[in-house]
């Protein structure tokens, strides 16, 4: 992605919003943002660390609904009020990270529901819980030309602000939908999934469009859904690899079996 160029950079807007009071209604509103309860609720989040925040600028400015930072900092004029600067006390509460970077406040799109239609090239069906690890795993997904991917009931929400940072900001430039618990698909066919069980990974001959479900973090596929298996080779005294690695693995051979 482009950085801002200096020359898209303006001196510090005089419109800018300050904020000195945690009792300010809009800091009120922001802080909410730290908790799943309250992204969901006011349908926005934070992307934290000043390479997404620069990329979101360039490439997603609409979907910004505020910049928060401590000092007089220039931005582009397509920002003009969007600007909000915070005393130091109150903007290390939004800092999760400790980047010291100006933190954008980040619209979260409407998610359709999933209508279990056949894939197209390679969907992700995913019941991963950890934000961080599901960040991961849309970084990953969106390198190997995945467009779309299934958020299954066990999910964490895509928008996490630790999902935002780990993704890289490749969130605002996936697809996804929301589909039922895991425990639900029995009935969905094109279906691919890791198992020790399953056949090399190395022999198996990837469909253009189908399904790569990845296993519930700890309990793994479940033994009555009936999918095609496949397994990635290790030495004999590993157990499994973790979901983010396993599936990039999966994700990058699937992507060079259809080049």
């Amino acid at each position: 992605m482009k950085k801002l160029n200096n020359s898209y950079k303006i001196r510090y807007l005089l419109s800018m919003k300050e904020i000195t009071s945690s009792e300010n209604a809009i800091f009120k509103k922001y802080i909410k943002l730290l908790k799943s309860s309250g992204i969901k609720k006011e349908g926005l989040s934070l992307a934290c660390g000043s390479k997404i925040v620069e990329d979101l600028l360039v490439h997603h400015p609409q979907s910004i609904d505020a910049v928060l930072s401590t000092s007089k900092i220039g931005f582009p004029n397509l920002l003009k009020n969007k600007h909000i600067q915070l005393t130091t006390e109150l903007f290390q509460e939004f800092d999760l990270f400790a980047t010291k970077s100006p933190i954008a406040v980040v619209k979260i799109p409407e998610f359709k529901t999933w209508e279990k239609k056949p894939p197209v090239g390679l969907e992700l069906l995913v019941p991963v819980q950890d934000p961080s690890n599901l960040g991961a795993i849309v970084r990953s997904a969106y390198a190997f030309g995945v467009k779309k991917v299934v958020l299954l009931k066990e999910s964490a929400h895509p928008f996490h602000p630790k999902s935002i940072r780990t993704s890289s900001g490749y969130v605002m430039d996936m697809q996804f939908e929301v589909g039922p618990s895991i425990q639900e698909l029995s009935e969905i066919s094109n279906v691919v999934a890791l198992d020790m069980n399953g056949i090399d990974l190395n022999e198996f001959k990837w469909p253009k469009n189908c399904y790569l479900l990845v296993g519930e973090e700890g309990l793994g596929i479940p033994k009555t859904l009936k999918t095609q298996k496949i397994k990635i080779q290790m030495i004999e005294n590993c157990e499994s690899l973790n979901a983010v690695v396993a599936t990039s693995i999966a994700l990058s051979a699937s992507y060079q079996s259809n080049q």
